[in-house]
């Protein structure tokens, strides 16, 4: 992230990607903002950065932050660096999740929901918490299980029983979940 100096580079580079993934020309770009071609192609070379006009509304043509562009934030929005620091997400999932919204998807949305607010979701987070836990168990088991004692090894065994109940309720749970959704748009 490039907080102070020189915002050329980055702004330059970042101006180009934006551009060639929305499919448009340099002259495409510089007609919809109102500007010459002549000054896109000297801010896209890092030649020089736009005035704050033309930088809001390249902002807005790419639908990206005036921060982005300017490399002060390293995610596309505000917004995609909040989801992405709150919930741990990484930035292209925050990042898609925002575009799903902007771009009206609802039925994307929709399931979604559904998927995050199903009981057999919540059920398969808790049974593959609970498998993380048996693995880190018996992670510290094994050690114990090389041992010659008798009563390590019998502990090791049943931790390893359970763990192999919890990914099978896991997958369970994955497909009861997968038949609701299928079910919620056959109708």
């Amino acid at each position: 992230m490039m907080k102070s100096g020189n915002k050329l580079p980055i702004f330059s580079e970042r101006l180009k990607v934006l551009r060639e993934t929305k499919g448009k020309t340099q002259k495409e770009v510089a007609d919809i903002i109102g500007c010459g071609l002549k000054s896109y192609r000297e801010w896209e070379t890092g030649k020089r950065l736009p005035n704050a006009d033309s930088l809001c509304r390249l902002a807005t043509v790419f639908d990206v932050h005036c921060d982005y562009l300017l490399g002060n934030i390293d995610t596309t929005t505000h917004y995609v660096k909040l989801i992405h620091e709150e919930t741990g997400l990484s930035v292209p999932a925050s990042d898609l999740l925002l575009s799903l919204n902007r771009d009206g998807r609802q039925y994307v949305i929709d399931g979604l929901n559904l998927v995050l607010e199903s009981v057999n979701f919540q059920n398969m987070l808790s049974d593959l918490l609970a498998f993380d836990s048996c693995s880190n168990t018996i992670s510290a088991e094994t050690q114990l299980a090389e041992s010659e004692n008798p009563s390590a090894r019998e502990h090791y065994i049943k931790e390893l029983d359970r763990a192999d109940l919890s990914e099978l309720h896991a997958s369970q749970n994955l497909a009861f979940l997968l038949q609701e959704i299928r079910s919620k748009y056959k109708k």
